[in-house]
């Protein structure tokens, strides 16, 4: 019954979150590997592991929503 209204300016489509999402995981995974590479933290295969898998997931997320928000504009366009 009462809902609330998101501001325009709050509003972000579903791709510009995916990509901001993607940017946000390949940041931390260079963040912790580039500490890895460091010594301030300490190589682990476990730790290498995840800081690959959290790469690998902005890569693919990332690329899903630039895909996403290009396949929109064609859309939009046509």
């Amino acid at each position: 019954m009462f809902q609330r209204k998101t501001p325009t300016y709050l509003k972000l489509s579903r791709e510009a979150m995916e990509v901001f999402a993607g940017l946000t995981l390949l940041f931390v995974g260079f963040i912790a590997s580039f500490l890895m590479a460091v010594g301030l933290l300490e190589k682990d295969i476990i730790l290498s592991l995840v800081v690959y898998s959290l790469s690998l997931a902005g890569i693919v997320v990332g690329l899903h929503g630039v895909l996403g928000w290009q396949h929109a504009r064609e859309k939009i366009g046509s």
